[in-house]
């Protein structure tokens, strides 16, 4: 089973397919699930910025857990606790953009945690792989790998910036920005810890 937890956040919720995940709106995430008429499975935040009218609307749903203001979870992290125990995938929609990269960043931290999650915005894909895989590039232009623990003997094909056998240690920006060369790019290493990192083209191309 997979999950998806809606933040919102630069998503088109209308373009994912959710018709067998387990849909959990979370905070402002759920007031956008509901008026993109997105069936939720539950809801969960401590609501604070919602309007009446929303509240009233969201207190009909069912599994709407509300949290209080001051808690030590963020409410990404309290969601996690309440998904049933036969999801394999986590998708987080949302939330790599806007002015709160503190949330971003806590929640690449529970990437870190717990490998089966990943987010997806409409311009980026983010998952953490601890062994060999292939890419295809699909809609995105950009490939960037970054290790969160020593990456040995990475290689690199099918990219316009191809690597060999090379050691990627936490901190080295080396392998940001590549391209796919070929629309299936292969990623081998023998041990370590990847986050990998899917963009699309940045039109604006003023600043890197």
């Amino acid at each position: 089973m997979e999950a998806v937890l809606i933040i919102g956040k630069n998503v088109t919720l209308k373009e994912y397919d959710l018709k067998d995940a387990y849909v959990v709106g979370i905070d402002q995430g759920a007031i956008l699930a509901l008026e993109e008429g997105i069936a939720l499975d539950a809801a969960i935040g401590d609501f604070d910025s919602i309007e009446k009218e929303e509240e009233k609307r969201l207190s009909k749903q069912k599994n709407v857990f509300f949290l209080n203001r001051e808690k030590d979870d963020t409410d990404t992290a309290a969601a996690l606790k309440i998904l049933p125990k036969e999801v394999r995938k986590i998708t987080i929609l949302g939330g790599i953009q806007g002015n709160r990269i503190d949330h971003f960043l806590a929640n690449l931290l529970l990437m870190e945690q717990d490998e089966r999650i990943g987010m997806v915005d409409d311009d980026t894909m983010i998952f953490i792989k601890n062994e060999s895989f292939q890419v295809s590039k699909g809609k995105y232009h950009y490939l960037s790998l970054f290790a969160l623990e020593e990456v040995v003997d990475l290689t690199l094909n099918g990219v316009a910036y191809p690597l060999t056998n090379y050691t990627l240690f936490p901190k080295d920006p080396l392998c940001i920005s590549n391209e796919w060369k070929t629309d299936l790019a292969d990623i081998t290493f023998q041990s370590g810890k990847l986050l990998v990192i899917l963009s699309k083209e940045d039109r604006r191309n003023n600043f890197k």
